[in-house]
């Protein structure tokens, strides 16, 4: 019915959808969390589910072999995101937050340990809207990757104990 070049046209067409509809039956089951960017395995894991998305669409790989896949790679997640209720999971897969700053105190150890320099740190401080260092309480680079500019007066130890849980000093 159709020539081979429109099949090679409607094979990919075919396979995003029922790709798209496969991911978001996914992740419904797998629950809210299937995409957050929470930790790097989440980010890991939304790359490697896009990846897989891609490849079925396109054909590079066999559709239901790519939904296989993803499915497999959703359950490990929630097998993940399960064992991280217990305190060695927790241990086992997430970084701590590190302080990278400490009310005007750049932590220069802090900053190297973690692959940054201060000119990060200012880009940061800057679109969290600092104009001095007199305006920073804490920045800390955040398990996800994120950093978090946390203004006002004084330093780290003023921080509520559930905002400064878990941070590196």
């Amino acid at each position: 019915m159709f020539g081979t070049e429109t099949s090679g046209v409607i094979q990919p067409i075919v396979g995003i959808a029922l790709s798209y509809l496969a991911v978001i039956l996914f992740s419904r089951i797998a629950g809210l969390r299937s995409f957050t960017m929470l930790s790097g395995y989440d980010f890991a894991a939304t790359i490697a589910i896009g990846s897989l998305l891609a490849s079925a669409a396109i054909g590079a790989l066999p559709l239901w072999s790519g939904l296989a896949a993803i499915a497999g790679l959703l359950a490990v997640q929630a097998t993940v995101s399960l064992a991280r209720r217990q305190s060695w999971g927790h241990a086992l897969v997430d970084n701590k937050p590190l302080l990278l700053m400490d009310g005007t105190e750049v932590l220069r150890e802090n900053l190297s340990r973690a692959g940054l320099i201060e000119d990060d740190l200012a880009s940061q401080l800057r679109a969290a809207g600092a104009t001095s260092g007199e305006d920073v309480r804490a920045v800390i680079l955040e398990t996800s990757g994120d950093v978090s500019v946390i203004l006002g007066e004084g330093g780290f130890d003023r921080l509520d104990p559930l905002i400064a849980r878990g941070v590196r000093r």
